[in-house]
């Protein structure tokens, strides 16, 4: 009787028990997630007043970050903060410093009389992790070093679950606002979308937004077609949950979650850069395929030169830019700029990207191949003594 249940509790062992995650993974997850949220500080000054305060802007005046001087030195210590997080260390410190700076920048952005949604996911993924390693530290002592294998199952666990909840929220806020009809009116959807490019039309006049869209016009005149094509997209947020019953299950939802993202993008010009981004690590994976890829080298010493040189050519990469970037930004800039070159997941600039991002590839393999041969020739002297002791 066990065995014919094996399969089935094999199916859904992640609503029982984290996922496993190897060191290398845990390393990558933080790298990928510290760069994402190192993103989302890309503007340069917040807005200078809170006149439409949301959130702890009811109760702290947060309009010093408005000050140059001050977002400066705010931005700079995020950064450092980050660096301290994707090496694992001072983790009881840094997330919930972090949590709460990610916090109190965006409740400034979002005080200014509208709401943008867009920058909650990364403030709850920061919010969730900190609570989990303040649970650790309560339970385990405090672990200033990096995470063992079972705090990076819990951070990835409980990342995964803010990110699949974000989508339940929106099932039930679409359920209980149009009184469980959304699905029905969501035919209706098309004239949202008449409505918002003939406001951008009459307040730019630009022509690339005159007439009314081609899609908008046919899905008014096929009313079940538009149900079934955003039905689809409720469908698949009702059911984000089960992502966090397997790898494999979260992969594919991943997938379908980022091509739901861009078919908004492409239909109704709304963008979820960060939701996108944040699915492509948490669901689809790809810190854990790429600690896949490197496992696959079996020496770990040469695995680890492998991590050095991606690490050094990534600043070195600076120097293979053409002159013209050299003599335009400094390499803090630079680096910032590798940074904010994701802006691709929002403008679509894809040629431009790679253009850009050329010379850090080309040198960051060729400074993985300098760390693996260095590594495999310099590993036994160094371990040497060691052995002999």
């Amino acid at each position: 009787m066990r065995n014919s249940d094996t399969p089935f509790k094999r199916l859904l062992a992640g609503f029982f028990s984290p996922p496993k995650v190897t060191p290398l993974e845990g390393f990558l997850l933080r790298a990928f997630f510290a760069v994402v949220v190192a993103y989302t500080f890309r503007f340069e000054v917040p807005f200078p007043t809170q006149a439409h305060p949301t959130g702890l802007a009811h109760l702290f005046d947060l309009t010093w970050l408005s000050n140059p001087a001050s977002y400066s030195m705010f931005r700079g210590i995020i950064y450092f903060l980050l660096f301290l997080y994707a090496a694992g260390v001072l983790l009881p410190i840094t997330l919930p410093l972090l949590a709460l700076g990610h916090v109190l920048a965006f409740t400034l952005y979002n005080s200014q009389g509208y709401t943008h949604h867009g920058f909650q996911i990364v403030s709850l993924t920061l919010v969730a992790q900190a609570g989990t390693v303040l649970y650790d530290t309560f339970c385990r002592g405090v672990r200033l070093r990096p995470p063992d294998a079972l705090l990076n199952s819990w951070l990835l666990w409980q990342s995964q679950v803010v990110v699949v909840g974000t989508y339940l929220i929106s099932v039930f806020s679409k359920l209980i606002n149009s009184r469980g009809l959304w699905l029905w009116n969501s035919s209706y959807i098309a004239t949202d979308l008449i409505k918002s490019r003939r406001q951008l039309y009459y307040g730019s006049l630009d022509s690339n937004y005159a007439g009314d869209p081609v899609e908008a016009m046919w899905l008014l005149e096929n009313p079940w077609s538009a149900r079934a094509l955003f039905g689809t997209g409720f469908i698949l947020e009702a059911i984000a949950f089960l992502a966090l019953a397997n790898r494999k299950i979260a992969f594919v939802i991943g997938v379908a979650l980022i091509l739901m993202h861009r078919s908004i993008a492409g239909l109704m010009g709304l963008r979820f850069d960060n939701n996108e981004m944040l699915c492509a690590i948490y669901l689809v994976g790809l810190p854990f395929l790429a600690a896949w890829c490197l496992y696959r080298i079996g020496n770990p010493t040469v695995r680890l030169g492998v991590l050095i040189g991606i690490a050094i050519g990534i600043p070195l990469s600076y120097f293979a830019q053409p002159a013209a970037i050299q003599v335009a930004m400094p390499l803090p800039v630079y680096v910032g700029n590798l940074i904010e070159s994701l802006d691709v997941w929002h403008n679509g600039r894809v040629t431009d990207f790679l253009r850009f991002t050329l010379p850090m590839w080309m040198t960051c393999v060729a400074m993985a191949l300098a760390g693996a041969i260095s590594a495999r020739f310099l590993g036994p002297i160094i371990r040497k003594p060691r052995l002999q002791n």
